[in-house]
């Protein structure tokens, strides 16, 4: 009997100690975590968008999403092209709210930012989020860790090449 209310005390306490924990951890740490949370959640069965009504889908399809860009397209070619807008990857999300939310702190410190929507070679949809605009990739090579550490991520953010804009 005691075995099991010491038991259920332990289970108790830790779980207090980690709801504790997690609350007070720094932003930096919290923010990976619950990105991967909500990505885990938004690929399980039954979480995806309700149903639309027939009027919302026509209301829907006026505004229409960009088409997905191959996130290959991105990665720098060799040669490097003669002229080219360069930007560093900061990040890029199977769940669009959590692009969204990386653009506000990147609005916040003042770095322009796009983001992108990408498909990978398995189809699988993501945003990506472009931050900065660099004439050169070894320009963007040179701001890379400071963007890096001004977003609290550790290591060097990836040099991409920006899809051409449509004229």
């Amino acid at each position: 009997m005691f075995a099991k209310l010491g038991f259920l005390l332990a289970v108790l306490v830790f779980g207090a100690l980690m709801f504790v924990v997690g609350t007070l951890a720094p932003e930096n740490v919290r923010m990976p975590v619950a990105a991967f949370g909500r990505e885990v959640a938004a690929k399980l069965p039954g979480q995806g968008e309700a149903p639309k009504a027939a009027g919302e889908e026509a209301k829907a399809g006026a505004a229409q999403e960009p088409a997905p860009i191959a996130s290959e397209s991105l990665q720098l070619p060799v040669p490097l092209p003669a002229k080219g807008e360069y930007a560093l990857q900061a990040g890029q999300f199977a769940v669009p709210e959590l692009a969204e939310e990386l653009g506000k702190r990147l609005q916040k410190a003042d770095v322009p930012f796009a983001i992108l929507p990408v498909v990978d070679k398995d189809g699988q949809k993501w945003s990506l989020v472009a931050a900065g605009k660099y004439a050169t990739p070894d320009e963007a090579r040179t701001a890379r860790m400071g963007l890096a550490e001004r977003l609290g991520v550790t290591g060097a953010l990836p040099v991409i090449l920006m899809p051409a804009k449509d004229s």
